[in-house]
């Protein structure tokens, strides 16, 4: 494992750990939980049989980076088409807001943890982003530009942080789930990570 790729695992991990996440985490979780369950079922996905959450994210975040490809080289002519691609990331982060909180719930507390701040990220990266198109929209493009770089770095760190959930964390069953054990080498997995997931 890199020197870099160590890090950020240090950086999951720790979050993975830090109870002082729990007094936020439990109050999103009592909204998330007034949301009857058939709602919740419907709105993560069960209805077609897989998950809605990592489909919608694809949506988004092709959208945004694809505005970001516009921007670096499809010059001024591509400036139209990147607004849309811009405006069409934004309006779909919104539903894909919810689907990931239908589906957070239902994870373990270490998993919980690192949830919460990948959607705090998120929604950071989307006001970003939603700056960037009102730029635009006001004739300015430069600082347009500059707010959606911006918002592709803290979205970036929501992705990864996003990645490390669907494919690191087990399936949650909530609140009985056993709180997390630090691994032995804390750069080789975060601690909610099943040994069979872990890498390094």
């Amino acid at each position: 494992m890199s020197p870099l790729a160590a890090a950020v695992e240090r950086a999951v991990d720790s979050i993975a750990s830090t109870r002082a996440l729990d007094a936020v985490a439990d109050r999103v979780r009592v909204a998330v939980d007034a949301v009857p369950e058939p709602v919740r079922d419907g709105i993560g996905g069960d209805w077609l049989g897989i998950p809605l959450h990592p489909l919608l994210t694809d949506v988004t975040i092709g959208a945004w980076t694809g505005s970001f490809v516009a921007d670096l080289i499809g010059g001024r002519d591509a400036r139209a088409f990147s607004r849309r691609l811009l405006l069409l990331g934004n309006l779909s982060a919104f539903p894909t807001i919810a689907t990931g909180l239908a589906d957070w719930g239902s994870l373990d507390p270490a998993a919980r943890r690192v949830g919460l701040v990948h959607a705090a990220t998120n929604v950071g990266a989307t006001a970003l982003y939603l700056r960037s198109s009102g730029a635009r929209r006001r004739g300015h493009h430069a600082a347009g530009v500059a707010w959606g770089l911006v918002a592709a770095a803290v979205a970036t760190v929501g992705g990864h942080l996003g990645g490390v959930l669907a494919y690191r964390a087990p399936e949650g069953d909530g609140d009985d789930a056993p709180e997390p054990t630090r691994a032995a080498d804390p750069a080789a997995a975060t601690s909610f990570a099943p040994e069979s997931l872990r890498i390094g």
